[in-house]
């Protein structure tokens, strides 16, 4: 049988000395100046998978390294490594310390609250900066950005709840630095939960906030086919931004199973920060859509975490994602809940032994209508009371935004106003604002 001068290969298995004599698309979608050459270098290997599923080779014009590499290529056809589907397992335990910072799931005071608000305000106030730079064709300021992610590590370390709850308050709208800092106080809640370094949490968080820095640049159009994560880490090494930053943003849209991009790696080369950042911005996206990209329409929290956990050894590792939700909850705090006995209620504190079971302020009964007294109900005291669903975040919303936050102040507040009454008033809101 004669050998097939033209075959179809998967990019992640391509080899140097492989002729590419086409690609999956047009030549003049791509940087390559040349409509067919000889891989010669990792760099063109890397900028292959980089824009490429598959590409054709010549074989009667490559160098195979031997007789059973070449029939190995011959034989591989148009077989696609990138599975979505895929299950990939961990193959070593991950280096996890619960204890390291400890279980800090107390309700801050209204001054730490307003604090920590505050504090988060100027890392979005710095990161807006900072983007303010990278558009402008200049280095990044390093020591905005080093100060920007200490306050924002800061605040989950010492007051995660706080940070929690500013988060959510976060404006929804499709500037990328509010996506960013919320990914990343996902990611940093996650980190905390497992016990990383302080470093290694402000590493994590400036990836994240930096993540889609090609949306700045003019080099980047969707039209042109050129992979927007390659766009971001050349914007980052021309700004001088920390190697271990660039790697983040490199590899976040990589997929355990090895069906991510640009790189299609797989598994544990994924590295660690990576992988985790690539959970939280799945998790915000999820409760956020972005206008105009498929993301579909936002989601619970709870519905978000299912997206993660349906992916759990596909593009998320299984163990990681076990950790995210934990760190999380299904039910975060602020979450918006119906019980099973008709009323609505807000969580307020989760309880570490019992997820499924946080403490509830009860804000309208069974009908809709404001309760003339909140009460906040434990629901791992309650028999019988439960959960039945979730609600999108009050944000998706602007005039249940600045509800929700009234309703923070007022669980935060130490002095003796008591926050019945002030609830009360607070939800008098039209019922269909809370449907």
């Amino acid at each position: 049988m004669a050998e097939l001068e033209k075959v179809k290969v998967d990019v992640l298995d391509l080899k140097l000395g492989l002729y590419v004599s086409a690609l999956d698309r047009p030549w003049s979608q791509t940087s390559f100046p040349l409509q067919g050459f000889q891989i010669r270098s990792h760099r063109e290997l890397s900028a292959l998978k980089a824009v490429c599923q598959y590409v054709y080779i010549d074989s009667k014009k490559s160098n195979f390294e031997s007789d059973d590499a070449r029939q190995k290529i011959l034989n591989s056809g148009s077989a696609d490594k990138r599975d979505s589907n895929k299950i990939r397992r961990s193959t070593k335990a991950l280096d996890i310390d619960h204890e390291y910072y400890g279980f800090n799931n107390n309700i801050p005071s209204s001054a730490q609250y307003q604090r920590t608000k505050e504090d988060l305000e100027r890392v979005s106030s710095s990161i807006k900066s900072i983007y303010s730079q990278l558009r402008a064709g200049s280095e990044i300021d390093e020591a905005q950005l080093n100060q920007a992610s200490a306050i924002l590590t800061d605040a989950i370390v010492k007051m995660p709840t706080a940070a929690f709850w500013t988060a959510l308050l976060q404006e929804h709208d499709d500037r990328i630095y509010n996506h960013g800092l919320r990914a990343a106080t996902w990611a940093l809640l996650c980190g905390r939960h497992i016990g990383l370094e302080v470093l290694q949490l402000k590493r994590l968080a400036q990836g994240i906030l930096l993540k889609d820095v090609y949306r700045l640049s003019g080099k980047f159009s969707a039209q042109t086919k050129v992979d927007p994560v390659l766009t971001s880490v050349s914007l980052l090494r021309e700004s001088n931004a920390h190697p271990k930053v660039i790697a983040i943003v490199k590899y976040h849209r990589e997929r355990f199973n090895g069906s991510g991009k640009p790189f299609g790696l797989l598994g544990e080369k994924i590295p660690f920060l990576a992988r985790i950042a690539s959970i939280a911005t799945a998790y915000d996206l999820a409760l956020y859509p972005l206008k105009n990209q498929n993301h579909g329409g936002a989601k619970s929290p709870s519905q978000a975490a299912k997206v993660l956990y349906n992916q759990k050894g596909k593009a998320f590792q299984e163990e990681l994602v076990v950790e995210f939700i934990e760190a999380i909850g299904l039910y975060p705090l602020g979450t918006r809940v119906t019980l099973s006995s008709g009323e609505t209620g807000i969580v307020i504190k989760n309880n570490p032994n019992r997820r499924l079971k946080p403490e509830i302020m009860v804000i309208k009964d069974a009908n809709g209508s404001d309760l003339d007294e909140p009460r906040t109900v434990n629901l791992s005291a309650q028999e019988g009371l439960s959960i039945t669903n979730d609600l999108p975040s009050v944000n998706s919303d602007a005039e249940l935004q600045g509800v929700f936050e009234n309703a923070v102040l007022s669980l935060a507040s130490n002095d003796d106003k008591g926050s019945g009454g002030f609830i009360k008033r607070l939800f008098r809101t039209p019922t269909t604002a809370m449907a």
